[in-house]
């Protein structure tokens, strides 16, 4: 182990110099001549050797630990951000919430925010909460912390879907990390995809249902069309 001579204290230094004429810096230093030609080892040297490295490691044990200490404090606020602070769980969540979700004004805002209407936001939730691949959401953890309610992670997914945020984004909106930002959103759509598409995405299987969709579509201003699928018409 190499060392340079400031890496001793002044007092190991001093020591050092007035015991055997030179820095004890290395086990090399620790050997010196003797009669009748070549070298052998000074125990004294080699003693005062192992002492000043061992303090020297005790040193850089305790500047590692107090380095992860400070880099966990530093990290800790974002670990412990709480989604209770966050607009969106105080306007739509919260119990009761924020904004009186009966007011047509309170309703264009939602959509307009998460691009759904609010009473498909509450079927979806309503859906969700007695699923039971949604059970684990909202449970305290290991700790006894309230959990994130699955009604802000929902939010999170339209908020992904609807407005093409940023993980990272919507976290920073609803006060929650973007890993969990991105783990209920990969399971939000597989429960898409594999239980709400089938049930609500078809072709019309009768003539009957075929003239209902193109009536609907008439009044919207698209006639002849059966539908959209990606802003695509479908005729």
């Amino acid at each position: 182990m190499f060392r340079a001579p400031e890496q001793l204290t002044e007092d190991e230094l001093i020591f050092s110099i007035a015991q055997f004429r030179k820095p004890i810096l290395s086990i090399e230093d620790c050997f010196f001549p003797k009669e009748g030609g070549g070298y052998k080892p000074n125990p004294m040297a080699l003693a005062f050797l192992e002492m000043t490295q061992r303090r020297q490691i005790d040193e850089m044990e305790r500047s590692s630990a107090s380095k992860r200490s400070r880099r966990s404090a530093q990290r800790q606020p974002n670990r412990e951000r709480d989604w209770q602070h966050s607009v969106y769980y105080k306007w739509y969540v919260a119990d009761p919430p924020g904004l009186p979700m009966d007011l047509p004004s309170n309703l264009k805002e939602f959509q307009c925010t998460f691009r759904v209407p609010w009473a498909l936001y509450r079927r979806l939730f309503d859906r969700l909460r007695v699923h039971p691949e949604f059970e684990k959401y909202g449970r305290p953890d290991a700790t006894n912390k309230p959990g994130i309610p699955l009604a802000v992670l929902l939010l999170s997914a339209l908020l992904y879907l609807g407005r093409h945020e940023t993980t990272s984004s919507i976290g920073n909106a609803l006060q929650i990390s973007r890993s969990v930002v991105v783990q209920f959103f990969h399971h939000f759509v597989a429960f898409l995809a594999h239980q709400v598409f089938p049930e609500e995405v078809k072709m019309p299987a009768s003539e009957e249902e075929l003239r209902q969709v193109i009536m609907a579509q008439e009044a919207a201003g698209f006639p002849g069309c059966t539908g959209f699928c990606d802003g695509t018409k479908v005729i």
